[in-house]
């Protein structure tokens, strides 16, 4: 298959080249793997195997409108995030839409193929890749949707809430559509992402988008769910896209990693990265000061593949807009895993300072 996979995470790739022993911090996953109990909602889930899933998720729907406090009628399922995004960008009226770079290519190519006038907004390393007031000027009536990303893909930003208040509030008043990615949204610490939670419920254009891939390390389970301001939209979305695509599996295992408490990890991962941070800095490295369960900074050009050598696979972000040769992100795993891929930069900047 003549396919250019440009993604993190593509551990068959690396493994076939560089072994079993790869240490993969290019996919930004929990590194803690599939909770125990959601595993084993799984296997019970097996039992019914033979039978056709809830086409409409009912019982999975039902339990994340009581988690997010909204009605079930407004939340549509899907296979994984990137689904929900294709089937968004099938299902509103075609027309204009604006998408601050670098961010998660994955918008652009599904609402290009779908017949979508894309333009990028480009933000700015002096800002460390930051929405500013500036992007209100850029939000005019010939819009039709905005994507925004928050937390930030791959910069790990996260706009003031005043700031976003007010681009919601003017993408409402213009009648434009907004779609807010927030699937690294729980990694945000409580105070924070309940806020940012709270905010995109409020406003009846703006649709959140959500996925059990990340935190809850599910991303081979495939399953993403789309909160839509009214549920006419819910219904319109739904109706453009496949009958099954959410499989008994994993409606079982989201319904269950619901219920799991997840604060441990997350003040863990939190503390790692700023550990990991302050080791990039150490090292003369241009770094971005994101809150997600990953970093973006600046290295050598062929950092990723001297790492790769070393068994090390981290992301190469060269082929985001907005983003050169030479930017690069990690995913925040385990203390002992981040110790060996810090240890391992350090021998390879030691070689670089060398040279110079």
């Amino acid at each position: 298959m003549a396919f250019e996979y440009t993604h993190g995470g593509d551990y068959l790739t690396l493994r076939e080249k560089y072994g079993e022993d790869i240490l993969d911090f290019s996919a930004s996953v929990s590194p803690f793997g599939l909770d125990p109990e959601v595993k084993k909602a799984c296997e019970k889930a097996l039992a019914t195997a033979d039978l056709y899933p809830d086409p409409m998720c009912r019982k999975l729907r039902k339990a994340l409108g009581a988690k997010e406090g909204i009605s079930p009628s407004r939340i549509v399922c899907g296979n994984g995030a990137e689904e929900l995004i294709w089937r968004l960008a099938h299902a509103l009226p075609k027309g204009k839409t604006l998408i601050p770079v670098p961010v998660y290519t994955e918008y652009e190519r599904a609402l290009a193929d779908n017949g979508w006038e894309v333009s990028e907004y480009c933000l700015s390393e002096k800002n460390n890749f930051s929405l500013t007031e500036d992007i209100l000027k850029d939000i005019t009536p010939e819009l039709s949707l905005l994507v925004l990303c928050e937390p930030g893909n791959p910069t790990g930003r996260v706009t003031d809430l005043r700031l976003l208040t007010r681009i919601l509030r003017k993408t409402w008043e213009l009648g434009i559509f907004c779609l807010v990615d927030n699937c690294f949204g729980d990694f945000l610490p409580e105070n924070k992402g309940n806020k940012l939670s709270e905010l995109l419920k409020s406003y009846p254009n703006v649709f959140c988008l959500r996925a059990f891939t990340k935190f809850h390390a599910m991303a081979g389970l495939r399953l993403g769910w789309l909160i839509c301001g009214t549920e006419a939209a819910a219904d319109r979305i739904f109706e453009r896209g496949p009958l099954w695509s959410v499989s008994h599996v994993a409606q079982a295992a989201g319904i269950c990693a619901l219920s799991r408490e997840g604060k441990a990890q997350r003040e863990y991962l939190i503390a790692q990265r700023e550990i990991l941070e302050g080791e990039l800095i150490s090292l003369g490295l241009k770094v971005i000061p994101g809150e997600a369960n990953f970093l973006l900074f600046k290295g050598p050009e062929d950092l990723a593949q001297r790492l790769l050598e070393k068994h090390i696979a981290i992301r190469d972000c060269s082929n985001f807009a907005g983003l050169s040769f030479g930017w690069f992100r990690i995913g925040v795993r385990t203390g002992e895993e981040n110790r060996v891929l810090i240890d391992s930069l350090k021998a390879v900047m030691r070689d670089e300072y060398e040279k110079q």
